[in-house]
């Protein structure tokens, strides 16, 4: 786990290493800022029309709809005025009436029960609730309705459309939390981006790691520069599909194993927990396989553990022995065969590959993969140095010659 750091030390120890590290990660991270955030609103948008996907023609619709709503309205609040102003020219005209009747009799204009009745009456029938009645000097009565508060179309539409509470967490907003899981998102497509451009100062980086710490580099010296490295991109892609194919390859064997703890109601999570460790084994073989050192044979290499395993169940133990089975098995071994030899180097430190393939994990989310990419394949060749020096270079007939101080590349020095 510790590898990539104390190799980051020695990097940063020397002035000319130290300029070119520092300088390449620092304008990658900007780089690829700049681009998340350039892309962010745009993906938004696409997130919004892939989850509620609405045609032209739909929004046409919608639109002439709410028009057509719009002018009903209208009409109908037209009308309705229309409808007040009769009831309120007919309330007055009887008003009149009785105010003209009430002129005959001893005390008439002073009667305020007949009116306060008459207002009740006509309140009722038109549903109004604001009209008031006061006595004016000369006696008489007077009637009148209170204008109904008006609010604009404008002020009616922000009522209308309250703002969103702001959702918080014990004082944290989680409104944030979306923002920075978005930028995340964002980051870790950029920055594949980025570095399929500047790969090439990452190998230059490597180089210089290397023969700081006294290890063998996998590549030649070259002058970085960015472009668009076709066959790198190529590689890479192959690469992927090979990794898919070859946790594929298990998949079966996963399900067949988790088929009798399925009698007891827990097949699904024996199943689950199978493929999780079957993909973190492979984090750590291809972990092994940065450094070319890990794809050099030896003498006597045996297939995996796994096909060693599956071969003693399909021969050996009864239930199992069937000519399917085996024919699968045959056909995984094929399919595994290429990556026979880092598969080797991972069961001889398992441990120590473990550790550096947590920290390639955690390296690899934005922005630290721009400066621990370049160590990781140094850190998988300093795993293999000991051995190396124990066993010697692989022959080309597969064995290993013994290393002396006069054949041995690999300075002694820490």
């Amino acid at each position: 786990m510790s590898l990539p750091i104390h190799i980051a030390r020695v990097l940063l120890a020397d002035p000319v290493a130290r300029r070119r590290y520092v300088r390449v990660g620092i304008l990658q991270t900007v780089a690829a800022l700049a681009l998340a955030l350039s892309c962010m609103g745009s993906a938004k948008k696409a997130a919004s029309a892939v989850e509620s996907p609405i045609s032209e023609e739909e929004i046409a619709a919608e639109v002439q709809e709410e028009l057509s709503e719009a002018g009903i309205k209208e009409e109908a609040a037209d009308q309705a005025a229309k409808d007040q102003a009769a009831q309120d020219e007919e309330f007055a005209r009887r008003l009149r009436d009785v105010e003209a009747a009430a002129e005959g009799v001893e005390g008439g204009p002073s009667l305020p029960s007949a009116i306060a009745a008459l207002v009740a009456t006509a309140t009722a029938n038109s549903g109004a609730d604001n009209i008031t009645v006061t006595k004016q000097d000369d006696g008489s009565m007077k009637v009148e309705r209170a204008p109904e508060p008006r609010t604009s179309k404008k002020h009616r539409s922000k009522e209308e459309k309250s703002e969103p509470e702001e959702l918080t967490y014990k004082g944290f907003s989680l409104t944030a939390i979306s923002f920075w899981v978005a930028l995340l998102g964002a980051l870790q497509i950029a920055q594949w981006v980025i570095i399929a451009l500047s790969r090439d100062y990452h190998d230059a980086i490597a180089r210089e790691a290397a023969l700081l710490t006294r290890v063998d580099p996998d590549d030649e010296a070259i002058n970085p520069r960015v472009r668009v490295n076709v066959p790198w991109m190529r590689k890479k892609v192959r690469r992927r599909v090979r990794a898919m194919l070859l946790f594929a390859a298990g998949v079966p064997a996963a399900l067949l194993l988790s088929l009798p703890f399925r009698w007891i109601g827990v097949g699904n999570e024996v199943f689950t927990a199978l493929t999780s460790v079957w993909g973190m084994w492979w984090l750590l073989v291809f972990t092994a396989a940065k450094s070319g050192q890990a794809w050099e044979a030896r003498e006597g290499q045996r297939p995996p553990w796994f096909l060693r395993a599956w071969t003693w169940l399909t021969t050996r133990v009864p239930g199992f022995r069937w000519g399917m089975f085996q024919r699968y098995g045959a056909m995984w071994n094929d399919r595994t065969k290429e990556v026979f030899e880092p598969v080797a180097t991972v069961e001889r430190h398992p441990w120590a590959y473990a550790g550096l393939a947590l920290t390639r994990f955690i390296g690899s989310f934005a922005p630290l993969r721009f400066f621990v990419r370049p160590l990781i394949p140094v850190a998988s060749a300093h795993i293999l140095r000991e051995e190396r020096m124990k066993l010697g270079p692989p022959r080309p007939d597969g064995g290993s010659e013994p290393r002396t101080a006069s054949n041995s590349p690999i300075s002694d020095s820490p």
